[in-house]
């Protein structure tokens, strides 16, 4: 069961949903994940968000009776991966986003300059994020929707047919 909670009700072997409040400004990456450390909750108690959401059925509950942490935290820690592995991928599908934008950009700058395009010079493209979309899906999801008036790719197939 989805539960809100404040900050201060935080302890070791909640599962959160996620957090409210700015995303940027989110003390650790990333939702649904385990609390894990002390530190980590501390971390979240000490920040400036506005409460969390916690999911009942997969860890502890703010008014659960003291239980075996450590096995409530094994549990649900097969279930779903921690938040500094997350961070982790999400740095590095940023770096094959960020990688793969240069390179597209390069493409479409040779289209307009009308060179001609090739399947090769996409291939590596298609390849990097292809692989990075089946491991890290949600992750992928989640950052390209997330655009800057600034780095905004704008074009159609009709433009540069392949």
């Amino acid at each position: 069961m989805l539960k809100r909670i404040e900050t201060s009700q935080l302890r070791v072997g909640m599962f959160i949903e996620s957090l409210e409040g700015p995303w940027l400004n989110s003390p650790l990456a990333g939702r649904r994940f385990l609390l894990e450390s002390e530190t980590d909750a501390r971390t979240l108690k000490r920040s400036n968000l506005s409460g969390v959401f916690i999911n009942t059925a997969k860890g502890l509950d703010a008014h659960s009776p003291p239980m075996n942490v450590p096995a409530v935290v094994e549990k649900a820690r097969r279930q779903l991966q921690s938040p500094v592995r997350q961070r982790r991928q999400r740095e590095a599908v940023a770096k094959v986003l960020s990688e793969a934008t240069g390179l597209l950009k390069g493409v479409f700058d040779d289209a307009r300059a009308g060179k001609d395009l090739t399947v090769a010079m996409v291939a590596p493209i298609i390849a990097q994020i292809t692989r990075a979309s089946l491991r890290h899906s949600d992750i992928i999801l989640s950052m390209t929707r997330l655009k800057s008036g600034t780095r905004q790719l704008s074009c159609t197939a009709s433009r540069f047919p392949l």
